[in-house]
């Protein structure tokens, strides 16, 4: 009997420190929407305050609230780029910056991903055919990275912006000028097919690279991250598994996550009806931004919230809501101590401190 009360307490003891130690790590993503700036015209500087005002407003949530992934989209202004990268590089191990070399006006691809953990393997490429006019000039892409959040197994997480509906109607006009850079950009595709031939591409790479260890590791796969701005309607999984015959591309991508919606949405609320807004005094109209699991990602389970960034004087410091994700009920490590990893995705380099660690080799699946 009292053989079996100490085993027990033994069992009991161990729980408990298991449960003590159990990690929960906290996902931020967000579209920052800092556009270039041409000859001191800051692109969307009708709806929005300047970027650098913006920027450091976002940072400062940032490091105020100790996310251990950060996942950005929007990030074109290089300037802005680099101000989170100064700003964040203290805090986070590794980070990875567009999709492929940037030239003199905008980062390309506009999205950034910084990490607490390491990133054992990367690939990044832009869209195999771009849509015109602001997505063209954006070669929009998506990242990919595999993150060893425990000493035994890897997380994919994909960092994603694609193309949006309106974005003909930007710079090419409604006339002639958009109908030409429509056939020069997308052959006779519309807005819509081209998003799905994006989001084809997107489920082959879920399908196969996401799952493959990176070489030479014997870490084992543990699920999959699916982040960003999708440019669709998020609000029910009706919307988003649409019939597979008339978009196939947007139909095998969302078939392989588990759907769902931040916690605090609220259709009649003025604030959590959506996370995008057209103008400030706008009432969101639609969830098109979301960090989404795989379901294959048995090992923990993502719960989403949105919310709304704020400058000091209660201004939106973007025209999207930011996506916090917890990953709870998985066995994942705290993050240690950082040396500074950049990565891109035609080269890496790292900027040393004491002891730094082994450089990341990038390769293409």
């Amino acid at each position: 009997m009292r053989t079996a009360k100490i085993l027990d307490g033994l069992s009991s003891s161990f729980q408990n420190k298991k449960n003590e130690a159990r990690y929960v790590p906290l996902i931020f993503s967000l579209n920052i929407a800092t556009l270039p700036t041409l000859c001191g015209f800051q692109l969307n500087s009708s709806n929005l305050k300047s970027n650098a005002h913006r920027a450091k407003a976002i940072v400062k949530h940032i490091l105020a609230n100790n996310y251990d992934l950060v996942i950005l989209q929007e990030a074109w202004s290089i300037p802005i780029a680099n101000y989170f990268q100064r700003m964040l590089s203290e805090k986070y191990l590794s980070s990875a910056r567009g999709v492929g070399r940037s030239n003199c006006i905008l980062m390309k691809g506009g999205v950034m991903v910084f990490s607490r953990y390491e990133i054992v393997d990367y690939y990044a490429a832009s869209f195999p055919r771009h849509t015109c006019s602001e997505e063209w000039l954006g070669g929009k892409g998506p990242q990919m990275l595999k993150i060893k959040m425990n000493p035994d197994t890897f997380t994919t997480v994909i960092n994603c912006h694609v193309h949006s509906d309106t974005a003909e109607n930007g710079l090419c006009g409604e006339s002639f000028l958009k109908r030409l850079s429509q056939l020069f950009c997308q052959g006779a595709l519309s807005d819509i097919q081209r998003r799905d031939e994006q989001f084809a591409f997107l489920s082959k790479k879920m399908q196969r690279w996401a799952k493959l260890p990176p070489e030479g590791s014997s870490l084992i796969y543990g699920g999959t991250l699916l982040a960003g701005d999708f440019n669709i309607v998020l609000n029910s999984e009706k919307e988003v598994l649409t019939d597979k015959n008339i978009l196939p591309g947007q139909h095998g991508l969302f078939s392989q996550i588990k759907f769902n919606r931040p916690l605090n949405y609220n259709a009649a609320d003025t604030v959590t009806a959506g996370t995008y807004r057209s103008a400030p005094d706008k009432k969101p109209a639609a969830i098109l931004d979301g960090i989404f699991q795989s379901k294959d990602s048995d090992q923990f389970e993502a719960k989403t919230r949105m919310i709304w960034l704020k400058d000091e004087n209660g201004d939106d410091v973007t025209d999207h809501a930011s996506i916090v994700a917890e990953l709870r009920n998985g066995l994942f490590s705290a993050p240690s101590v950082p040396e500074v990893k950049v990565q891109q995705a035609e080269h890496s380099y790292t900027t040393p401190r004491p002891n730094v660690g082994l450089r990341l080799r990038l390769r293409k699946p």
